[in-house]
């Protein structure tokens, strides 16, 4: 079996650099001055930065819609959309109800039970009907079929003829 490290002793890097930095400073040459870290600032000085990032972000917003925009319409075009945009088959406004004609006040009544009942109008003629029993109790029912007249007679009742085959 192949020597291991016992429990609880430390085991060596493999690497071969036997330095573990532990600082965070990963710049290249440690030895150059840094830069100073910003300390806490007040939000109010942060105005004008924020002021500027609204401008260029409207000014964005803007151009966007203005490219967005449609081309303005032709003469052929507009003339096209009123003509779809008219009513169809209607003359005139039809989103008013007409006014009716004023009656003149001193103009005699006119009243129902004063007018004389108009006589009825004529009945309208009858067109005759093609089919035969039109309008009859026989209406729907099939006429008989015409009979011819019989030139042979009736065979006659000829008697039952007992089979041929005799009784057991």
């Amino acid at each position: 079996m192949a020597s291991s490290a016992a429990p609880g002793t430390a085991i060596a890097p493999l690497d071969g650099s036997g330095q573990v930095s532990s600082s965070s400073n990963t710049d290249p040459n440690p030895l150059d001055p840094h830069t100073a870290v910003q300390g806490k600032t007040r939000y109010s000085a942060r105005a004008k930065q924020v002021s500027a990032e609204k401008k260029t972000t409207k000014l964005k917003k803007v151009n966007e819609k203005v490219a967005a925009t449609p081309a303005a319409a032709t003469a052929e075009e507009k003339a096209a959309e009123r003509t779809q945009a008219a009513p169809l088959g209607l003359n005139g406004d039809t989103s008013k109800k007409k006014k009716k004609q004023p009656k003149d006040k001193n103009a005699p009544k006119e009243r129902l039970q004063n007018k004389a009942p108009t006589p009825p109008p004529p009945p309208p003629d009858e067109t005759p009907s093609k089919a035969p029993n039109r309008a009859t109790p026989l209406e729907g029912t099939i006429p008989p079929a015409p009979r011819t007249p019989d030139t042979t007679a009736p065979p006659a009742s000829t008697p039952e003829v007992p089979p041929a085959t005799p009784p057991q």
